[in-house]
């Protein structure tokens, strides 16, 4: 019988002996096939083509390497907790002139009065003075994040009648913290939520644990919390109220993926502002965690198709790892290529996709991390997988092409893409575009950013604080999709379609050899044009 492979630099084709019998004979007057003598004086050649059988196989292990990565860094379940340290340009002072006393606020500036409607402003001083110690109390207003477009208002009261600054330079002792922000209340409705902090000799403390990394954050126990709708309406919240929600569902809602923070008061050591009782260091902070919904189920169905992956590819790694010996000690052996494989055999063409689907989920997951070094790695790695998806619905127009009538001068000499090179520069390409630069205001800051009901006014813009219109947000597989990822495969096809002229001197292949052979003549002429 005959067989044929296609390889990532030529298309070979060898016909062997058929148990009736037969003398083998090469189908081409010129052979790609090297004698042992040459191959020997080619070391570096022989070497190249092993790599080049290697790099398909190599991919593989980075896709399990990366899978087994994320699955790690706690895709079913994250929780960690973050400080909002003051410094100069994360927090901006809005206003120091408020003072409470206890009817509430008095002599605010314009700016700090204008955060929120009048019935807001009014409903948050009387709120606050309910529950202070003593007044009066002097007061700053502070706002961060800014440059970023979202964040938090913070409300700072000392008994000294000197207004604490936002930004100071050494500790500054207060009497109470307050956090501004807006969530769900239990009706859905967007209300105002206040969590608050009045300083005593000794505060009850607790113990946050980051889920990944083990690491301890000691935060004050009970904050007070509460309600104030748009209408001025005060109603206590519960203390594990959630803001800043988040929910995406690239794999459908069955397998949502959600998101939240809580407010917390922290017990930091760096923290440069003091409790005047408790001599307690504090700083503003967020417990946040995520969630995927059926998330046991679909790891066992991940785990379950990269076994069949495997069970339908174990052969080619035998082929492969023969070949390779051959080819080292220089003996005559059929090219063998992977990707060129997967024409004729689209079973485990489906397969290796399937195996890459739950990836859109990951980038979704990666990117709610996205402020951190190691997860930007993360967010990197996991686009090095999900790049190459554009290059699904191109290779279906080629199939497409391939199944219309053509002459058959045509049919027999096809143009060339090195596919290989093709995925290789998709890949690369893109993981470079999507990990390098400034990228943090495109995919993260983007989530924070939705429109909202309610927010901050600050020198005539709104600043969302926390809760949204809706949850949803366009996963980002689909951002970089249009934005990135179209046109690194652009890129990748222009680089394939360059390399067999580069190489071969040519534009297209000669497939005359087809008609020539009883086997080859009856079988569909595969696309060179992916050798």
């Amino acid at each position: 019988m005959a067989s044929f492979t296609m390889s990532a630099g030529q298309t070979e084709v060898t016909s062997t002996l058929t148990k009736a019998g037969g003398s083998s004979s090469n189908l081409r007057k010129t052979s790609h096939t090297p004698t042992p003598t040459k191959a020997r004086r080619k070391p570096f050649r022989v070497a190249f083509r092993i790599f080049a059988h290697c790099t398909d196989f190599t991919i593989m292990l980075i896709f399990f390497g990366i899978t087994t990565t994320v699955y790690l860094s706690g895709l079913r379940y994250r929780q960690e907790t973050t400080s909002e340290l003051a410094s100069l340009g994360a927090w901006t002072t809005v206003g120091a002139q408020c003072q409470l006393n206890a009817q509430g606020f008095s002599n605010c500036s314009t700016a700090e009065s204008a955060l929120a409607s009048t019935a807001i402003w009014t409903s948050i001083g009387r709120s606050l003075a309910t529950i202070s110690t003593g007044v009066p109390l002097a007061m700053t207003t502070c706002l961060t994040g800014v440059s970023r477009g979202y964040g938090i208002v913070v409300l700072l009261l000392s008994s000294s009648m000197k207004p604490p600054s936002c930004t100071p330079k050494s500790r500054e002792n207060i009497s109470m913290v307050s956090v501004f922000e807006t969530a769900l209340d239990p009706s859905g409705s967007t209300s105002y939520l206040l969590t608050t902090y009045v300083d005593e000799p000794s505060p009850a403390l607790e113990v946050r644990i980051d889920s990944q990394s083990g690491a301890t954050t000691v935060v004050v126990s009970k904050p007070m919390k509460l309600f104030i709708s748009s209408q001025g309406v005060v109603s206590p919240a519960d203390m594990n109220q959630l803001s800043w929600r988040f929910q995406t569902r690239p794999l459908t809602a069955r397998y949502a993926l959600s998101y939240g923070c809580k407010t917390e008061m922290i017990a930091a050591p760096d923290a440069l502002f003091q409790g005047l009782q408790s001599q307690l260091s504090l700083s503003i902070g967020h417990t946040c965690s995520h969630q995927v919904a059926n998330a046991t189920e679909l790891i066992c169905l991940h785990l379950s198709l990269i076994v069949v992956f495997l069970y339908l590819v174990s052969g080619d790694f035998i082929t492969t790892v023969v070949g390779m010996r051959g080819l080292w000690r220089g003996e005559p052996v059929v090219t063998y290529g992977f990707q060129s494989s997967l024409e004729r055999r689209p079973l485990l063409g489906y397969s290796l996709l399937s195996t890459r689907v739950p990836m859109l989920l990951f980038l979704d997951y990666a990117r709610l991390y996205y402020r951190t070094m190691d997860d930007r790695v993360l967010f990197g790695l996991v686009s090095l997988v999900t790049s190459s998806f554009t290059m699904l619905p191109v290779n279906v127009f080629f199939k497409v092409v391939q199944s219309l009538p053509c002459p058959e001068r045509l049919i027999l000499t096809p143009v060339r893409l090195t596919m290989p090179v093709a995925a290789a520069v998709v890949s690369l390409v893109g993981m470079a575009w999507t990990s390098f630069g400034d990228n943090r205001s495109t995919y993260y800051d983007s989530i924070w950013t939705r429109p909202v009901n309610l927010g901050a006014v600050f020198q005539g813009t709104t600043y969302p604080l926390g809760a949204y219109r809706c949850m949803d947000d366009v996963t980002v597989g689909y951002m970089l999709a249009i934005d990135k990822y179209c046109l690194v495969t652009l890129l990748g096809y222009f680089v394939a379609f360059l390399t067999p002229r580069w190489k071969r001197g040519r534009w297209t292949a000669d497939l005359r050899f087809f008609k020539q052979n009883a086997f080859l003549s009856k079988e569909k002429i595969p696309s060179s044009a992916r050798n």
